[in-house]
């Protein structure tokens, strides 16, 4: 029994070794209010992790170089033809990262009618992102293509998880 003990400990060693441990950090907002809009528009992100109100930027700090996923949801409408839709991309440091970078991504699209009450859905993106040691500054901004006249998003939620080494 002494020798099987002595060898889990040492298998247990040489794993460790082998897959160095992982932590994970989150940051993240949350708006459970109403947004409506007709243009190109920075939303409001709403409160952070902490309940402090964040405006329309996250920001947080990166210590090294590390992967991480960025997550957008939010209840979502349009007004507009039908073939009308919104985009959203989401900005770190700026620039639109992922397949947040391209206006053809629907987010979520309308049904030919003039409000924006119609045709609601829960949509969400997710983006794998490598971060550079800084500062972040994530904002979500939606666009307007294919005719739209106005977007509406409610309960929006973002989140970034990242891996600590």
């Amino acid at each position: 029994m002494r020798k099987f003990a002595i060898a889990a400990v040492a298998l247990s060693f040489v794993l460790a070794a082998a897959y160095p441990a992982y932590a994970i950090r989150i940051y993240g907002a949350t708006s459970i209010g109403n947004q409506t809009g007709n243009a190109t528009t920075l939303i409001d992100l709403g409160a952070d992790l902490d309940s402090n109100d964040i405006g329309d930027t996250l920001e947080f700090n990166i210590k090294k170089k590390t992967t991480g996923i960025i997550t957008f949801s939010a209840e979502c409408s349009v007004e507009g033809s039908e073939e009308s839709w919104i985009s959203v991309q989401i900005l770190v440091n700026g620039t639109a990262v992922g397949q947040s970078n391209q206006t053809s991504d629907a987010f979520c699209s309308g049904t030919a009618t003039d409000t924006s009450d119609d045709s609601w859905v829960m949509a969400s993106m997710n983006i794998p992102y490598n971060f550079m040691p800084g500062n972040v500054d994530l904002q979500v901004q939606v666009s307007l293509h294919g005719g739209a006249t106005g977007w509406w998003l409610g309960d929006t939620g973002v989140s970034v998880v990242v891996t600590k080494r």
